[in-house]
């Protein structure tokens, strides 16, 4: 099964700057500026997911990809081990997110009632999405420059990956370069 996820996700690798671009942002987009949240529900989570889905993929198809390529040079990141428990926890974190953050508005006569998801669940998420752009980031330099960086050389790589829609134009390239020349 790894395989066949390693080999899914690293087709993300192989996509053209534009396709990814419109696979992570325009879901993500029509989510916020479509129909109202409230009328349908489920089209809305699907939309937001699929770009979701898709910017993790990515994530775990650069970290990974760097990974390989700084194993082949005899490079070893110490911080890499956290990587996977990152991404898991970012895809349970999302999943309890879309599922139990759903506002439900009930009216009893005057009272309006509203339920949110926990402001916990939300915190998780976005500290698993730092850990795992740090990390990636970290790595794809490494592999770039040959050698263990510091983070003052991956900083703007971390920021274009936190970034993503706009970031994956610069990084991409770098990717495709990096998958072409292994």
């Amino acid at each position: 099964m790894e395989k066949q996820l390693f080999k899914f996700t690293y087709s993300f690798l192989n996509l053209n700057r534009f396709i990814l671009f419109l696979l992570i942002a325009f879901p993500i987009t029509i989510k916020f500026y479509s129909i109202p949240h409230d009328d349908f529900p489920i089209i809305n989570f699907l939309l937001g997911s699929i770009g979701a889905i898709s910017l993790i993929c990515w994530l775990y198809a650069v970290g990974h990809k760097a990974n390989e390529i700084n194993i082949s040079q005899g490079i070893t990141i110490n911080s890499f081990k956290y990587f996977n428990l990152s991404i898991l926890i970012l895809v349970v974190a999302y999943s309890l997110v879309m599922f139990l953050g759903t506002t439900i508005h009930d009216n009893l006569g005057s009272i309006k009632i509203s339920y949110n998801s926990p402001i916990y669940l939300s915190i998780v998420f976005l500290c698993a999405f730092l850990i795992t752009t740090v990390i990636a980031g970290k790595v794809l330099v490494s592999a770039e420059s040959n050698k263990v960086v510091g983070i003052s050389k991956y900083f703007t790589t971390t920021l274009q990956l936190l970034i993503a829609p706009i970031g994956l134009w610069f990084i991409q390239p770098r990717m495709k370069y990096l998958n072409n020349s292994n």
